[in-house]
């Protein structure tokens, strides 16, 4: 190294390519807050997921008693039985929901009963 050179250390260098495209991906997930919000105001429901037994549901509640967001996420969890477990938890603005947890199956597993907390669809 030359004389004219400085010697850059870890310490003067205060942002790194790491740190600058973690703060830019962080304005673009604050800045997707505001479509999504639009999104659900206008169309009361978002779903993300897919058809084989897994996705999210944010809906929007408004009663005139209860009003507030619900968020519903569906799994699929047993291939045998073709059970699904959902939960279902609310976020009130005004009134009071009651969050749950179920689960629905399809089959009667023939090797096994059921798994717990489970019931057969009719």
């Amino acid at each position: 190294m030359s004389d004219n050179q400085a010697e850059i250390t870890p310490e003067a260098r205060p942002y790194t390519w790491r740190s600058c495209l973690g703060v830019l991906v962080l304005l673009i997930l604050i800045g997707l807050v505001p479509l999504f919000g639009c999104r659900l105001v206008t169309q009361r429901v978002l779903q993300f997921g897919n058809e084989d037994g897994r996705f999210l549901n944010i809906f929007m509640l408004d009663e005139p008693d209860q009003e507030g967001i619900g968020v519903q996420w569906t799994r699929s969890f047993d291939d045998e039985a073709v059970c699904t477990r959902t939960k279902v938890r609310y976020h009130m603005f005004v009134g009071e929901g009651e969050n749950f947890d179920y689960c629905e199956c399809l089959n009667e597993p023939v090797s096994r009963p059921l798994p717990d907390m489970c019931v057969l669809a009719p």
